[in-house]
């Protein structure tokens, strides 16, 4: 009943209109009178729209004439025409109980920060709420919607949830490009149910339960999307459940989503708290979410989903996930359907306990961690190594924890820098089934399939073929390979001096390709070391085919079986190392004969690992190739009489013989194939030459018949005979043309090597080019009699018997020039005559007891020695800057002997010519030069820095010119040494010096009768005593203060 009141206040406040209205002000006005008793307990308030409006925050909307506010009820019936409710700010309420639907808008709270003007929020903090009709937020006037119950007593219902644009009539939808915010908290108990079937694009999202009895409860909505930001947690015993929810839909340009147990909440005038607060463990239930889509045209990881202890997320209809971090501490997960989970990490560590994903198609770029527990993947596809363009890591990580993943093959071209990283450590257990797992992108320098065992770790391999992978076994690490019978690694390393243990119970063959020390490892230094094959677990294994193991001490466990083995193309492919590709289906071994007939479908057979076999006969034509940079390989027979009848293609390969009964006849083509681009040549200067090698060892004879020619390239062709009477033997090559341009650091090289009492015959051999050239003759032989020259050469001649035979020889009777390289001859046996020699222009003679003959140069042109960028510079590393060469005798046996009819040209500044006869430091006598060139005329500049050519003689050494003309030169007497001019009659000399530690030696000049200095200095004045010129009669220079020695010299 409402009762008549008294308006004199009233009447000053507006004009008189109805009765009903002058009612309804004594009311406010007594309500003004008594608000403070009233306000003083929480109150029910119903809607009676005494104001005419429809704003909540009027005072005249209520039963009361006052504004309902924290902790009261509100009441709101149905409103004529369905029309909406205004509410502006922060309303605060104990529960509120609506009809009619309730539009929130930006306004001047009255309760909560009064004065301030903020957007729309609803919070509910008691008893049971109800918005039968909805709850709205105007996106006219604010761009968010923020909806908060708290308190263990508190629910809130509300039946329709969207963003408006028109009302109060029934509110219609914005436009799904409007982007708002969107915030539902349930706290300290409260529980919010939320039914809606659609919502806009959203800015940000947070639906965040915490606490115990906390739960949100969003139904009918089947799409929840983000444009920048969303948040779904659970936490301190809350719950999310969104029983109508299959997509949640991350932007382009979104940044994250978060779906996770842990939250941390800072104090807010919503929530009672003095400070941050972290919480944990909550559930979230998504009984019918099948994807989260991230439409990123990258792969940066947006999407967190993460569960502490005791948490639980159930997502049982899940089927893709990528682009995320998925990570569970001592809690579950339930998403048995998942299929696709791509660009992704999946920690699990929940101890004890099982987690099993069997419904895999692609794992593509995802990680998996089992830190505690177990993780079990069972996919029904292969898996692409082409597909993985980022790192990846399979880990198990601690001696509770397992990783298992079963797959029916793991192949493909995994990319240069690409890491597929498979770990056991701290006692962690990984199995991988799988019929193959091979990376057959051999040739990359960077990246590939590393698999480690460390510290415990133990990796079971139950694989039948594999290859391209990379095995690191630290001191502690097991790994086993028991269902592999020919086991090829890329690398097989131990770590800091130690190797793990290796099982492989069916392993017959084991290949290594390749080692690289690693420095830097997992924020530590490491230092690996070949493996150790004493590590080794393989009872059945009969060979090992690698240079990169410590075998030292080590034999196979079982003898290699005598056998014959016929290709039959069982694999269908053209590799060797395709063990079903041979009648027995294992790979030829050490002592295996083999057989190939030819073959209609293939033009080659491959090879591109080391292989040993004891005899081979092939009438198809072989490819050689190694699969990785620097790590040649090589074919080598060791008994009988092997024939390669369609001839062979070497690319990084090398085919030898072994032992003396051994012999190969190659007949056909051979080939060989350069290094053709450097594909890194952003970090590097230099492509490496792709090796081509023949090799006799131990007596062996190794036979290349029908090739006559090598054509240009990038190569190193490695011609190689050792020991026992080897001989390697091309009897119809005529050319080696291996020069290239030069324009960057990459060269081409020839090398050719006799040994040991071995020989090389080349006995058509005219042209012999290449970039750089080492010939090695030790105590052996080389036969080239038609080589007419050779160019940028390292040529050592070696016979170290001294015996009195020559054991040492190189046969080049055709040869007419020798220039731009090195020639070093060792030994008192050791004598070579360059009979029809021209050129030597640009060569630096080196001897050591030994006897070298020149007699028939033309010109020796100086000035050609020295230039930067010289073939002497690459054929000499300590020849940088501005260097010294020249020629050098020594022992007393050593003779160089050049005729010439000139010697003559420009030294540049601070280069050095030294024509030396001192011997060695490490040798006690100087040997003897003898220089029968008439004319000696070097140019130098006037700088102080001028280049020199220097005569010096030392140790019983000799210099011996028999010049008649001679200008610019420097003579040394080292103490015991001789310099001879005995045909000049006029010497003019740069200088002739001394040393300053030491007596002096002697300069002979027996008819010299004019003797000049240009460059007199008085720091090395020479003592006229220890010159023996008897014709002397006139000298120009600065010499040491003594009695004349010269008897036609009228005066000093």
């Amino acid at each position: 009943m409402r009762f008549p009141r008294l308006r004199f206040s009233a009447s000053l406040i507006r004009p008189h209109h109805t009765n009903q209205s002058n009612i309804r002000k004594n009311r406010r006005a007594q309500l003004l009178v008594q608000a403070l008793e009233e306000r003083a307990v929480p109150a029910t308030f119903v809607w009676d729209g005494g104001a005419g409006s429809f704003e909540f925050n009027d005072a005249s909307n209520w039963n009361k004439d006052i504004v309902p506010g924290p902790g009261d009820d509100a009441v709101i019936p149905a409103l004529p025409g369905n029309q909406s409710v205004i509410a502006r700010g922060i309303i605060s309420l104990g529960s509120i109980r609506s009809d009619s639907p309730i539009v929130l808008r930006t306004g001047i709270s009255k309760y909560i920060l009064p004065g301030e003007e903020l957007n729309g929020i609803l919070l509910v903090t008691a008893g049971a709420s109800n918005l039968s009709k909805g709850l709205y937020a105007d996106s006219n006037e604010q761009d968010s919607f923020w909806l908060y119950a708290t308190g263990p007593t508190t629910s809130l219902t509300v039946n329709g949830l969207n963003f408006v644009n028109s009302y109060p009539g029934s509110p219609t939808p914005i436009a799904s490009s409007f982007s708002p915010y969107f915030r539902v908290k349930a706290l300290t108990g409260a529980t919010i149910r939320l039914n809606t079937s659609e919502l806009p694009m959203m800015r940000e999202v947070d639906i965040i339960a915490l606490n115990a009895g906390s739960r949100i409860e969003i139904a009918g909505l089947s799409r929840l999307q983000t444009d920048y930001r969303m948040m779904l947690a659970a936490s301190d015993g809350g719950a999310i459940s969104m029983p109508d929810l299959t997509t949640i839909s991350l932007d382009a340009k979104a940044d994250r989503l978060d779906i996770t147990s842990s939250y941390t909440e800072s104090d807010r005038w919503y929530n009672g708290l003095k400070g941050q607060t972290n919480y944990k463990s909550g559930s979230l239930s998504f009984p019918k979410l099948t994807s989260i889509q991230d439409f990123q045209d990258g792969r940066t990881t947006k999407t967190f989903i993460a569960a502490d202890t005791g948490s639980r997320l159930d997502t049982p209809e899940l089927r893709s996930l990528t682009n995320a971090s998925v990570g569970f501490t001592q809690s579950d997960w339930i998403a048995p359907k998942l299929n696709s989970f791509t660009r992704s990490s999946f920690r699990w560590s929940v101890s004890g306990k099982t987690i099993k994903f069997d419904a895999m198609t692609n794992i593509t770029e995802t990680s998996f961690y089992a830190g505690w527990g177990f993780v079990e993947i069972r996919l029904s596809t292969p898996i692409d190594l082409g597909d993985m363009h980022w790192n990846t890591n399979w880990s198990s990580v601690s001696n509770l924890s397992a990783l298992t993943i079963t797959a029916p093959q793991i192949r493909g071209q995994l990319g240069q820098g690409h890491f597929f990283r498979i770990n056991a450590t701290n006692g962690g257990l990984v199995n991988l089934n799988t019929a193959t797992l091979i990376d057959d992108n051999y040739a990359k320098t960077d990246g590939g399939i590393f698999m480690t065992s460390d510290s415990g770790g133990v990796l079971r391999v139950n694989v039948a073929n594999t290859s391209g992978t990379n095995l690191d076994l630290h001191g502690d690490g097991t790994a086993a390979f028991d269902q592999t019978v020919d086991a090829r690694f890329k690398m097989l390393r131990g770590w800091d001096g130690k190797s793990g243990k290796l099982y492989g119970s069916q392993m017959k063959s084991l290949t290594v390709d390749t080692y690289a020390l690693t420095l830097y490892e997992g924020c530590k230094f490491y230092n690996t070391n070949l493996y150790d094959a004493h590590s080794l677990v393989t009872p059945k294994l009969e060979s090992v085919q690698s240079d990169f193991l410590n075998l030292e001490g080590w034999n196979s466990p079982v003898f290699p079986a005598y056998r014959t083995v016929t290709w039959d193309g069982g694999a269908g492919t053209n590799l060797w190392s395709d063990s079903s590709n041979w009648s027995d289906d294992h790979i030829p071994g050490p002592n295996t004969t083999v057989i190939i007939p030819a073959q209609a479908a293939w033009n080659k057979i491959r090879i591109d690992a080391n292989r040993e076999v004891r005899r081979i006969e092939s009438h198809e034509p072989l490819r050689l190739a190694s699969n990785l940079i620097g790590s040649p390989i090589t074919l080598r027979v060791t008994s009988g009489a092997s024939i390669l009848h369609a001839g062979v293609t070497l690319k990084d390969a090398t085919i030898a013989t072994l032992y003396s009964s051994t012999t190969l006849d190659v007949y056909g083509s051979t080939k060989v194939e350069g290094a053709i681009t450097n594909p890194y040549s952003d970090k590097y200067t230099e492509t490496k030459p792709a090796k081509a090698g023949f090799t006799a060892a131990d007596g062996s004879w190794l036979f290349v018949h029908d090739t006559a020619k090598f054509d240009p390239g990038l190569i190193e062709l490695d011609i190689r005979s050792i020991g026992g009477g080897s001989r390697v033997i091309f009897p119809s090559l005529a050319a080696v043309d291996l020069a290239t341009p030069r324009a960057n650091f990459s060269r081409s090289i020839v090398r050719l090597t006799a040994e040991k009492r071995a020989e090389i015959d080349l006995p058509q051999l005219k042209t012999l080019t290449g970039d750089l050239i080492y010939v090695t003759i030790d105590n052996s032989w080389i036969s080239s009699p038609k080589l007419t020259g050779i160019s940028r050469a390292y040529i050592r001649i070696i016979d170290p018997t001294d015996d009195g035979v020559r054991h040492s020889d190189w046969n080049t009777a055709d040869m007419t020039s020798l220039t731009s390289s090195i020639l070093q001859l060792e030994g008192a046996d050791v004598v070579e005559s360059f009979d029809k020699v021209k050129s030597i222009d640009e060569t630096e003679i080196k001897v050591t007891g030994s006897k070298v003959y020149f007699p028939a140069v033309d010109k020796i042109d100086v000035s050609k020695f020295f230039y930067q960028g010289s073939a002497l510079q690459e054929l000499d590393e300590s020849k940088r800057g501005k260097y010294e060469t020249g020629y050098h005798s020594a022992g007393k046996t050593g003779l160089i002997e050049i005729r010439a009819n000139e010697m003559s040209g420009m030294i540049p500044d601070q280069y050095k010519f030294l024509i030396n006869a001192s011997g060695y430091y490490y040798t006690a006598l100087g040997g003897l030069i003898s220089l029968r060139i008439p004319v000696m005329n070097i140019q130098q500049s006037s700088s102080a820095l001028a280049g020199q050519m220097t005569l010096s003689a030392g140790g019983q050494g000799v210099v011996r010119a028999e010049s008649t003309t001679t200008a610019g030169l420097n003579i040394r007497m080292e103490t015991g040494g001789a310099v001879a001019f005995d045909q000049i009659y006029h010497g003019k000399f740069r200088q002739i010096e001394r040393p300053d530690y030491a007596t002096s030696g002697t300069f002979y000049a027996a008819n010299m009768e004019l003797m000049t200095i240009t460059e007199p200095d008085w720091r090395v004045n020479t003592n006229l005593n220890r010159i023996v010129a008897p014709k002397l009669r006139m000298i120009n220079g600065n010499f040491e203060t003594v009695a004349n020695p010269f008897p036609l010299l009228e005066s000093i």
